[in-house]
């Protein structure tokens, strides 16, 4: 006899939250300090045209639309710590749980974004 659902059954899917809570979120207070130490390698994962609009000093641009095509390349960074970030952290918070998935176990996404980013270096 398997074990599982009773035929018919629907589960329901888990919510995008639910979902990134796996993800530990890097808050901009502690991205302030890992930054000013030389930390984490970071990532500006929104479009060129945001990012030629400003974007956190040092980070390197890796749009979201070209992340699978550039997941080999960051292959040799799999222990290092990675930091994403959006315009919102949603978009990031998806990218690292993708990546910790696939061998990037110190992945993080920065919590609020570019948006709160901004806030707080205002």
């Amino acid at each position: 006899m398997t074990r599982g659902l009773p035929r018919g059954e629907l589960v329901p899917s888990p919510t995008v939250t639910e979902h990134l809570q796996h993800v530990l979120p890097l808050t901009i207070n502690a991205a302030d300090l890992a930054l000013g130490d030389g930390g984490p390698l970071l990532f500006d994962c929104r479009s060129e045209e945001d990012y030629d609009e400003g974007h956190i000093s040092g980070a390197t641009l890796l749009p979201l639309q070209q992340l699978s095509l550039s997941v080999d390349q960051l292959r040799s960074a799999a222990n290092d710590h990675i930091v994403f970030y959006c315009r919102s952290g949603r978009r990031s918070g998806a990218v690292a749980e993708y990546l910790r998935t696939t061998g990037f176990a110190r992945c993080q996404s920065l919590e609020g974004g570019w948006e709160e980013w901004c806030a707080q270096q205002a």
